[in-house]
């Protein structure tokens, strides 16, 4: 139950599509990236699943997964009634961009296409 849901957490915040001819191991993750054993097993785990499915392999992407970290600290320590788990706060303690795209632009991970609109 646990590997089900590390996986589907990683899945949804902390990899990006590998291309087939950068696919990485586990090891080579380790040394570039400073990943945790969980998140590299989590990865492995979906990795695993997709390949039974024929969908090709992820990768982890460090600075989304800082911004994941981040969003994931703010949301324990200020959860507040109503407040989306995906969505964050400006003005409160912790905040790094109201919506994933937005943290995600803010950790420099990418050129998401979903910034929020005020």
């Amino acid at each position: 139950m646990g590997n089900c849901l590390l996986a589907a957490v990683l899945a949804l915040t902390v990899i990006v599509p590998a291309y087939p001819a950068e696919r990485a191991s586990a090891a080579s993750v380790t040394t570039q990236g400073g990943f945790t054993q969980n998140q590299l097993d989590g990865l492995a785990y979906l990795n695993e699943i997709r390949a039974k499915v024929g969908i090709g392999p992820l990768e982890l992407d460090a600075r989304l997964t800082q911004a994941s970290q981040a969003q994931a600290a703010y949301y324990n320590t200020t959860h507040f009634e109503g407040l989306s788990a995906h969505r964050e706060k400006p003005g409160t303690p912790g905040f790094t961009g109201v919506t994933p795209g937005d943290r995600a632009l803010a950790f420099k991970a990418l050129e998401y296409p979903h910034r929020h609109r005020s």
